[in-house]
């Protein structure tokens, strides 16, 4: 067979060595490299390679009696031209270890690390990843945005975007071409990044591919252009930004990554804000839910919703949105306690709820049946009947709403089934507003439940008294005579 020269040789020990390293990775490394092939690819490979390395030298009577092992040991590069590295070598097992970095052989990565070093080369992606981050590069962007090119519907924002990262790197190009001093951007894209650098480059992408990373950080980007715009007031150039962010985002891979999510939510809470200051009140409640969509517990969305509603008069549904707020990383944001208390102030004065087609209090009582009510609207019946408790414990004894307190709380403890419970505030209800027909129909449900047909048949009689076209009362006063006529109760 045919001898290698030794510098092919020592190429293609370095080869095999990588693979060796590759055939040992976790799947979740290749992956995250985008390497979709098996251990055994880079296995079979290693083997094929090592055929290739019969024991030969140059120096002949040297050569003689080496084995494999040996042959890939003499033909690693070693640091101090040569002379490091201990006796014996990595795939011996019986060898003496080779524990210190000095005499540690060169790896592949390490060698293509330097070599790229020292001729000025690098990665087209790593790049343009460090172009992306220059300031003149954003302002490039900016210009180009305002020309409106990215608002032309042939092409996708990404296929845009690409074209004009090309086209301002093939400007570098030029430059540098004529400038043998190059500027300090220049310097610092030829920069090589150090070995813990990629590592902690890698380890914060976790299980993005390079693509995805590209896009997080892009989106990040138009991200902080946003908030730059927020700060110069510039709104609607806010939301431009924003937009832009969450287009990017959303082309990732790994769309449920909480990475993700995360940044969305952001984002959409961001141009929530925008949309506040360009009084576009509808569009900013439909941002803010869309970012509570991903992170339900987010403080300043919910702020942002319950100012989208308190700006649309819908105070009650504001003072929730406000509260939970404040329960959620909002306390000690001044600007939630105010509009906590504007909030207050209009629904004291104001209209507010009429639910039950009552006239409302001017209680505090009133605002925690309001969050009861939009609590019910939702069918989120345990925090109704917080809602209503509430009501009913801040309540005056001349307060002229405690009844629909009792009512409505027996309505929602009848969606938990909770018929004795209902049964009892209904009664109350009816006892603090004789002539209030909704109380009757709640009580005469929860007793029919309770199997008490002919009680429930005398409440329902009650209710009719007072809402005599009520469809359900009447079906179910029906129902309860249909029961006693069986025997029951």
């Amino acid at each position: 067979m045919m001898e290698l020269p030794p510098t092919e040789c020592a190429l293609l020990v370095l080869i095999v060595d990588y693979l060796d390293d590759l055939s040992k990775a976790s799947e979740a490394v290749l992956e995250a490299a985008n390497l979709n092939v098996s251990e055994n690819y880079f296995k079979q490979a290693k083997d094929l390679l090592r055929k290739s390395l019969v024991p030969g030298s140059k120096n002949l009577e040297f050569s003689r009696g080496l084995n494999l092992c040996s042959t890939i040991n003499v033909n690693r590069y070693y640091r101090l031209n040569g002379l490091a590295g201990k006796h014996g070598n990595n795939d011996d097992p019986t060898a003496v270890q080779e524990d210190e970095a000095i005499d540690k052989h060169v790896s592949l990565a390490e060698a293509v690390q330097c070599g790229m070093k020292v001729i000025g080369a690098r990665t087209r992606i790593d790049a343009e990843v460090e172009i992306e981050k220059q300031a003149l590069f954003r302002e490039f962007l900016t210009a180009v945005k305002t020309r409106g090119y990215f608002h032309e519907p042939m092409e996708t924002y990404e296929s845009k975007y690409t074209k004009v990262v090309t086209k301002f790197r093939l400007k570098l190009r030029d430059k540098a071409l004529d400038d043998t001093d190059m500027s300090s951007s220049m310097h610092e894209l030829s920069r090589s990044r150090s070995l813990s650098q990629v590592s902690q480059r890698v380890k914060v992408r976790g299980t993005f591919s390079r693509q995805d990373q590209r896009y997080m950080e892009q989106a990040e980007q138009h991200k902080v252009e946003g908030n730059e715009k927020m700060q110069a007031k510039d709104y609607q150039g806010a939301v431009v930004s924003y937009s832009f962010a969450l287009d990017i985002v959303s082309q990732v891979g790994n769309a449920t990554h909480g990475d993700v999510k995360y940044n969305k939510s952001i984002y959409y809470s961001n141009r929530s804000a925008a949309y506040l200051s360009l009084s576009q009140f509808s569009l900013a409640e439909d941002d803010a839910r869309a970012s509570l969509a991903l992170n339900e517990t987010y403080g300043k969305a919910l702020f942002r919703l319950g100012l989208s509603q308190y700006f649309q008069e819908r105070y009650d549904v504001a003072l929730e949105y406000f509260l939970q707020a404040k329960s959620n990383g909002e306390e000690n944001n001044p600007t939630t306690a105010q509009y906590i208390q504007k909030t207050y102030d209009k629904l004291q004065v104001g209209p507010g709820d009429n639910t039950d087609g009552q006239l409302q209090s001017n209680s505090k009582a009133d605002i925690f049946k309001m969050q009861g009510n939009s609590f019910m609207g939702k069918k989120m019946y345990d925090k109704a009947v917080d809602s209503y408790t509430r009501a009913i414990d801040v309540a005056t004894d001349n307060d002229r709403n405690l009844y629909v307190y009792y009512s409505n709380r027996a309505a929602a403890l009848c969606f938990m089934q909770d018929y004795q419970g209902a049964a009892e505030d209904a009664a109350i209800a009816t006892e603090l507003k004789p002539d209030y027909g909704k109380a009757y129909a709640r009580l005469g449900l929860s007793l029919f439940f309770l199997e008490r047909y002919r009680e429930s048949r005398d409440a329902y009689a009650s209710a009719l008294r007072y809402e005599p076209s009520n469809k359900a009362s009447l079906s179910y006063m029906k129902k309860a005579e249909e029961k006693i006529e069986e025997g029951y109760g």
